[in-house]
């Protein structure tokens, strides 16, 4: 509570309501009382109120070093995007609501190239903390008797891991995609194991950081899309969604990995030759 709000009636007998507190401080010449001036004489029982209030600030210790801010989670007070996001993972998590294999996905997400937010994103994806049509439901920001089907395939209610996996369009996707960069594999069922199992058909420390890329991007395009129907009911093919991921994954890889750079049809024409150079 602020001094202001714990002794009102002090604060309207105070003759230095817009003074600093260095000044008043100086006032004292040293000495261990402050130099508070009053309009007039204070009253007994004003007085109790007064040494509540020296009780308070005189166990106050000031020096002439200049403030700083301090941010207490960070090592040596200085604030890491690490250690925020530490705070929000333990706010949002509850009880051990992960294994080992989905912790180590979380910790995998910091050392992605991708853009923030896009990184961002993908945190809240495997959160389930994206607005989809279920979610929103859920917040009763949408009517909870409005349609709750998916916008592509209008058969099955939208929810972050059909959105992302499960729909025609995501399946679609995501096999174009799978088959450029040479993986196969049976659809999981979350995003989790979708991860585990690309990783896992990967090879070497450079394939799967330029696959992060291409995870992200179709991630990223996927949701963009989805946007895109709902709010100006635009439908795009899904060969004009995988050269859309295709494009922007590679102009991720030549902006934010130290590689040698390739031309776009060799991009498209095999990315694992480009992760050699």
């Amino acid at each position: 509570m602020s001094f202001r709000d714990r002794f009102p009636l002090l604060l309207s007998l105070s003759t230095q309501k817009v003074e600093c507190v260095g000044t008043i401080r100086r006032a004292a010449e040293g000495s261990a009382r402050w130099g508070l001036r009053w309009r007039r004489e204070l009253f007994v029982w004003e007085l109790e109120l007064l040494d509540q209030l020296t009780a308070v600030i005189g166990a106050v210790e000031l020096s002439e070093v200049e403030d700083l801010w301090v941010w207490r989670p960070g090592e040596e007070g200085w604030f890491t995007v690490r250690s925020a996001y530490k705070i929000v993972e333990a706010i949002l998590q509850v009880g051990n609501r992960w294994g080992v294999e989905e912790e180590k996905v979380f910790g995998l997400i910091s050392r992605s190239r991708a853009p923030s937010k896009v990184v961002a994103l993908t945190w809240k994806a495997l959160w389930d903390r994206i607005p989809t049509k279920q979610n929103l439901a859920r917040r009763k920001i949408i009517d909870l008797t409005a349609s709750k089907d998916c916008l592509w395939c209008e058969v099955v209610e939208e929810t972050s891991i059909h959105l992302f996996i499960h729909c025609r369009m995501a399946c679609s996707v995501w096999t174009k995609i799978l088959g450029w960069c040479g993986i196969n594999f049976i659809t999981p069922h979350n995003l989790f194991s979708h991860l585990q199992c690309c990783f896992a058909e990967l090879r070497g420390k450079i394939f799967r950081k330029g696959f992060w890329l291409i995870w992200h991007a179709t991630i990223w395009v996927l949701c963009r899309v989805r946007n895109d129907k709902f709010f100006n009911n635009v439908l795009k093919e899904v060969d004009d969604v995988v050269e859309e991921i295709k494009f922007l994954s590679w102009n991720w890889y030549l902006h934010r990995l130290n590689s040698f750079p390739c031309l776009f049809y060799e991009w498209c024409w095999d990315p694992g030759e480009c992760f050699k150079r």
